[in-house]
């Protein structure tokens, strides 16, 4: 990770970052620009605050070839970016007996992310490392939720080596 970038900036002070990729790096952040010309040659890259409150909780970037920017103006695309913070903050209420898939976007978020764990762990194939987890929130009798949770914070390693 280099830690520099319009996105990074953005979300760190909460404001509108722009920046144009070139052959020549931007004063700001020498490497990522380096890095961005040598793997996508030219683009413009805006970077909104996700802050649907006060805090700004991540960035949305919008990716352009051309040096115009976006169509729409800063102000639409900071609503925007602001609209899918308050979307993502939202979590559904999950139906009686609905199972883990219908519920908050962040707990399926952190199951896909322990499966890719069990997946890179183990060396098998996605539905098996599901699998995996499933049997082992069984026989703990847990929620798999619960157990994805302990496999991302690295509580439970199925290596076999923790």
């Amino acid at each position: 990770m280099i830690g520099q970038g319009p996105c990074l900036d953005a979300y760190r002070n909460g404001s509108p970052v722009t920046m144009t990729v070139r052959d020549q790096p931007d004063e700001r952040w020498p490497e990522f620009s380096r890095a961005a010309w040598h793997r996508v040659g030219s683009v413009r890259i805006d970077a909104f605050p996700m802050r649907p409150g006060r805090d700004t909780f991540g960035v949305l970037g919008i990716y352009s070839g051309t040096a115009s920017g976006p169509a729409e103006s800063h102000e639409a695309a900071q609503f925007l970016a602001d609209a899918v913070g308050a979307a993502l903050l939202r979590d559904p209420v999950p139906g009686e007996g609905s199972g883990l898939a219908d519920g908050m976007w962040s707990t399926r978020a952190e199951l896909h992310q322990a499966t890719g764990m069990v997946i890179a762990q183990l060396r098998m194939p996605a539905d098996d490392a599901l699998a995996i987890l499933r049997a082992h929130a069984y026989a703990l009798d847990t929620t798999l939720a619960d157990i994805a949770y302990q496999v991302v914070q690295r509580q439970i390693d199925f290596r076999g080596n923790s």
